[in-house]
């Protein structure tokens, strides 16, 4: 019987060491784009929100005990602004990854600095209650930037004649400028949000806290949340051509076929907006309705979240 027990024994623990321990590859989404997605919302806000009776069961699990809750499987990295001296930024996701603010204190008047809230908050809690792998968001964005320009991806560069013209409009005031440095220009965020992504990458233990190399990672995501610069003085009409190729180029950049985008809508002025907004938001949209993306593009509407208060002047 002993010896029964002691075979059965040694056969289970061969099995098990048989058995292929099942990885959990780190769920990493790279999170885009200019203002919007650098986030220009005030924790001030937040604690306003909560503070209405009507609103606070929507955010009421971002602050237990009076303490920001700090969530230990969704971790952000943040690549801010170069001239900012409080970078770079990261750690488990909570408040604080949006962009610097200063805050003058209603008692004492003094000022203090802080960062805001983005995008990233809402949209990392989301990915951490549905993965039951860490989440890592990558974030690289930066205000006053146009896919026509700084985002432009490589296969869809500008052509001899685009960038004479061009030249001749920077000229006006800044008569130094040559058709080199002027190209330079051209695609230079696209090129930082890949290196940016690399960096992390290359140092993911520095990120996620236990991070086994086992285990890996996997690039699950690209949230695009940017438009601004793209839809005001006169538009960009070559816009749903060139995040076609943003994401063709992501993709192919990142070896990461098939990777899923999203692309947020440009809500401002809400579900009543003028026709800048609107010849905008057809040309987001007609990119996530190209045959090629069904089912790894979405496209996410923002507007009914727009308060009703606020409204864009036409540019």
């Amino acid at each position: 019987m002993k010896l029964t027990v002691r075979l059965f024994t040694a056969v289970v623990i061969l099995l098990l060491a048989a058995t292929p321990v099942l990885a959990r590859p780190v769920k990493v989404f790279i999170l885009s784009g200019q203002s919007n997605m650098e986030g220009k919302a005030s924790v001030t806000t937040l604690d306003a929100v909560l503070g209405d009776p009507a609103q606070r069961d929507k955010i009421k699990h971002l602050k237990v005990g009076g303490e920001w809750v700090k969530r230990d499987d969704v971790f952000v990295t943040y690549l801010d602004r170069e001239e900012t001296p409080l970078t770079p930024r990261f750690g488990p996701l909570s408040v604080g990854f949006g962009s610097p603010m200063g805050h003058r204190d209603p008692f004492t008047r003094e000022r203090s600095r802080h960062y805001g809230v983005g995008p990233e908050l809402g949209i990392g809690w989301v990915l951490g209650e549905h993965f039951d792998e860490p989440v890592l968001l990558i974030k690289a964005a930066w205000g006053g930037r146009a896919l026509k320009a700084t985002f432009r991806p490589p296969s869809a560069m500008p052509n001899d004649a685009e960038m004479q013209a061009r030249l001749a409009q920077v000229q006006k005031k800044n008569p130094d400028m040559t058709l080199d440095e002027l190209a330079k220009t051209y695609g230079s965020d696209y090129r930082k949000v890949l290196s940016e992504t690399q960096r992390v990458l290359e140092d993911i233990e520095q990120y996620v806290p236990d991070y086994k190399k086992e285990d890996g990672y996997e690039l699950a995501g690209f949230i695009w949340f940017q438009g601004w610069n793209d839809m005001v003085g006169g538009g960009n009409p070559a816009y749903t051509e060139q995040l076609a190729h943003f994401i063709r180029d992501m993709r192919r950049d990142l070896n990461a076929s098939g990777l899923a985008f999203v692309i947020g809508e440009m809500g401002n002025s809400g579900e009543n907006p003028n026709e800048t907004v609107k010849t905008f938001r057809a040309q987001q949209m007609a990119v996530a309705e190209m045959p090629e993306f069904k089912g790894n593009v979405a496209y996410a509407k923002t507007a009914s979240y727009w308060p009703a208060s606020v409204d864009m002047k036409e540019e």
